[in-house]
């Protein structure tokens, strides 16, 4: 900071001098918000512990307390609503579950029988945010606490236990706790995970230091009686829980957080919907800076609260500030305009040691351990969403303005990436065909013009970087999960290397033919801590190198034939189980998971019939004649080879 300071200064001060005006000003008001930056890092983030002693008392210590689950249940499809319920269901604590269903499905209102879930039908509207549907199911609701899931949510078995605790203090309006991702997809954008994991491990503590840790929708325990008194979940803004906590704070009433997880999303969004997400995010926090409950009205919030939600609304100051750093470069480079007059040496010198320090700076106050180039160009990718974001706010309110971020559609996410790597390719284009000799723009000086293009060559990798990044072209399929088990093709013990509801990924040493046909069986731990056969029909529908193992091919087999119950069973496998081993490996000291499983580490035990399913990979299922290894990780898997008509009979 103290750098930081004496660059701006010396900027200010003794390089103003001859440079154009409306080059210079903008270009230094860029590199100030870099500093407020640094200082919104500095106070959230010097310490994570939280100044407020977490009450761990368990809500089975209360028996009056009670606690409504809530799923809000939009498009998902039935087999992810399935696999939620029942998580739902195996989560320790008194509890009731309660289907929200917003668009009226039958099967679902069959689902929730099943699962001994109460089914809801909403009238809101498919357009509202998941946390704004808790509007209309509050006179259903009789639990002293209420949690949101979203339905492509998966909790774990310890939520209630975690949270809960912290409501002994009257209070305590919330008790959050941490999101993580659990599997992955080519359609996911690359960023998410890590960006999670951040927030939910670095800002959220920091915040909660302040007492200003806020409301995240899913993984949040909320009370009943403040909801009420608060006038319920706020409308007309794309972020309600945000607006309810600044609401909340203001209101006297306090927050914690655990940074234990306590619900799992399978795998990540797409690029778009993650764009689109970013996009409805910074235009719902910074609207609020306008709102009846403004951080900077007077009143509610002490220093530290008002500074923290100031300071979130500062981060979004980088799409602005990108977006300023490409138009003065492609001006300079266009027109021979110089926003900087200094000797070249010590221009680069000043500025080479204020970025390093910036940059050891936020490496040890984000706790980021990954590459600073893949920090960029996240931050460069999200430059249009922050933009959109401070247009919203600087533009006359309208009357409905807000759409909930899964019906959010943008013409074109990346546009503003674009249209900038386009002008200062041209720009760049253009002084270098002046150089040869043809006058296109103003000549510089050889000092200027060398620092000029660099920083063009620099912001258009960075651009083209970030763009790359984004993946136009990925197809968004379901989730898939690295799982450490083994198929018998042919007499042959192969590994298995992915599992979905549709297919799997085995490792051959062979190249078997596209189209060829196997029988499939199937030993797949339950929740009832049992392990269950099934047979599937599958057939090979791709088959890809596989440079990492001895076994040089990867054969995608899609199953082709499953019973119902079959594929009950191994949704529940997938989106439940495998989960829940996770934490039950990290609870008992075991191995450390995959990171292809999200890099969860959920906190707490699991209950005994859970511990029981998810270590049926060690146990020998009689009635199959299989004897599993006993290091293995997932479920055994068998196969026979055969014709898919044989299913019935197998």
């Amino acid at each position: 900071m103290a750098t930081g300071a004496v660059y701006l200064g010396w900027r200010l001060g003794w390089t103003r001098s001859g440079a154009s005006p409306w080059l210079f000003w903008p270009l230094w008001l860029a590199e100030v918000t870099v500093f407020l930056g640094l200082v919104r890092l500095t106070f959230e983030m010097w310490t994570l512990r939280s100044e407020h002693a977490e009450v761990r008392c368990g809500a089975e210590d209360d028996p009056a307390l009670s606690v409504d689950v809530v799923v809000v249940c939009a498009d998902e499809p039935i087999e992810v609503l399935r696999a939620s319920l029942h998580a739902c269901a195996a989560i320790r604590g008194s509890h009731r579950t309660i289907a929200l269903d917003t668009i009226g499905r039958p099967e679902l209102a069959e689902l929730a029988s099943e699962t001994d879930a109460v089914h809801l039908v909403t009238s809101a509207g498919a357009d509202c945010a998941p946390e704004e549907h808790l509007n209309a199911a509050l006179e259903h609701l009789d639990g002293d606490l209420v949690t949101v899931l979203h339905g492509n949510d998966v909790p774990l078995p310890n939520l209630i236990e975690e949270l809960c605790g912290d409501f002994a203090d009257a209070s305590v309006w919330l008790a959050q706790g941490r999101q993580a991702v659990h599997g992955s997809s080519r359609g996911e954008h690359h960023g998410t995970a890590g960006q999670l994991s951040y927030f939910f491990s670095v800002v959220q503590p920091g915040k909660a230091h302040h007492g200003a840790s806020y409301w995240c929708g899913s993984g949040g325990v909320v009370r009943r009686s403040a909801l009420d008194r608060l006038g319920g979940v706020p409308t007309g803004t794309c972020t309600p829980a945000y607006r309810l906590s600044l609401r909340a704070h203001r209101a006297g009433w306090r927050s914690t957080y655990h940074d234990e997880p306590v619900v799992l999303a399978l795998a990540g969004p797409g690029v778009r919907r993650y764009l689109a997400r970013r996009t409805a995010w910074a235009k719902g926090i910074l609207g609020s800076l306008r709102g009846h409950d403004s951080p900077l009205r007077p009143g509610g919030l002490n220093r530290s609260q008002r500074m923290s939600y100031l300071g979130t609304c500062l981060h979004y100051l980088g799409g602005p500030r990108r977006a300023t750093l490409v138009a003065v470069v492609v001006a300079t480079l266009a027109t021979g305009a110089l926003p900087v007059v200094a000797d070249g040496v010590l221009l680069a010198s000043a500025w080479g040691l204020w970025i390093g320090m910036l940059v050891l700076a936020r490496r040890a106050l984000t706790r980021d351990d990954r590459g600073e180039l893949a920090a960029l160009c996240e931050q460069w990718l999200l430059m249009e969403a922050h933009c959109r974001g401070w247009a919203a706010l600087l533009s006359p309110p309208e009357s409905q303005h807000r759409r909930s971020e899964g019906h959010l559609r943008e013409p074109m996410p990346l546009l503003l990436p674009v249209l900038c790597a386009v002008a200062v390719t041209t720009a760049l284009a253009v002084r270098l065909v002046t150089l040869s000799g043809v006058p296109l723009a103003v000549p510089m000086n050889s000092t200027a013009m060398v620092l000029a293009i660099a920083a063009g060559v620099a912001v258009l990798l960075l651009l083209v970087s970030a763009l790359a990044r984004a993946g136009f072209a990925w197809p968004a399929r379901e989730a898939s999960f690295t799982v450490t088990a083994s198929a018998e093709l042919a007499g042959q013990s192969v590994p298995l290397v992915e599992l979905d509801d549709t297919g799997a990924t085995v490792a051959l040493r062979s190249r078997p033919a596209k189209g060829t046909q196997f029988m499939v069986g199937l030993l797949i731990p339950g929740l009832d801590g049992r392990v269950h056969r099934a047979t599937v029909a599958a057939e090979v529908c791709a088959v890809r190198p596989n440079p990492t193992a001895e076994l040089g091919n990867l054969a995608e087999v899609r199953f082709t034939r499953m019973s119902r119950t079959a594929h009950e069973r191994l949704t529940e496998y997938r989106r439940v189980l495998l989960p829940a081993r996770v934490a039950a490996l990290d609870a008992s000291g075991g191995a450390d998971p995959d990171p292809s499983l999200g890099q969860v580490r959920p906190g707490g035990s699991i209950s005994p019939a859970l511990a029981r399913a998810v270590q049926a990979d060690a146990v020998s299922a009689e009635s199959a004649g299989n004897s599993p290894a006993a290091n293995q990780r997932a479920s055994r898997i068998s196969a026979d080879r055969g014709d898919a008509s044989s299913a019935e009979a197998s």
